[in-house]
C-alpha cells in the first residue's frame, strides 16, 4: 500500500522543478538565437560598408593619380569590373569659393564621390576630398 503525498514530500516537486527547468533553458536559448540572429546581420552590414568604402578609396586614388600623372580626366560615372560588378561609382566636384586665384577663380573643388551596390541590401558610401580645380575640369 502506498502512502499518499503530503504537502510537504519532495516526491510530486520532481517533475514540477524538471518542467520548469526546461522551460527556463528553452527561453534562454531562444534569446541567445535571437541574439546571434541579430549579430549576423550586423556582421554583413559591416562588411558591405567595409566593401564600399574600400571600392570608393580605390576609386578616388585611382582619379589622384591619374591627374599627378598628367592623365586626362576619366568619365565621372561607372560600374566596377568584377567580382564587384554591383557596384556603381560618380563622382561630382563643386568650386569652392573659399579658395580663390588671385583672378577670383576657384582654386580648389570639393570631389565627391559615391559608391553603391545596385543590388539589395542596399548601401552607398561617400567620400569628398578637396582637390585643385583644374582636376575637376
Amino acid at each position: 500500500m502506498r502512502r499518499p503525498a503530503r504537502l510537504g514530500s519532495r516526491r510530486g516537486l520532481l517533475l514540477l522543478e524538471a518542467v520548469l527547468s526546461a522551460v527556463v533553458v528553452v527561453v534562454g536559448l531562444v534569446f541567445i538565437t535571437r541574439a546571434l540572429g541579430g549579430q549576423l546581420g550586423a556582421l554583413r552590414r559591416i562588411e558591405e560598408a567595409d566593401a564600399t568604402l574600400a571600392l570608393a578609396r580605390g576609386k578616388l586614388l585611382e582619379w589622384e593619380s591619374r591627374r599627378l600623372a598628367g592623365l586626362p580626366p576619366a568619365d565621372r560615372e561607372g560600374a566596377f569590373d568584377e567580382p564587384f560588378a554591383g557596384y556603381r561609382w560618380v563622382l561630382s566636384a563643386e568650386p569652392r569659393a573659399d579658395v580663390t586665384k588671385t583672378d577670383g577663380s576657384p582654386a580648389a573643388a570639393d570631389a565627391t564621390l559615391t559608391v553603391e551596390r545596385e543590388s539589395p541590401p542596399a548601401s552607398s558610401t561617400t567620400l569628398t576630398a578637396v582637390w585643385p580645380a583644374n582636376w575637376t575640369q
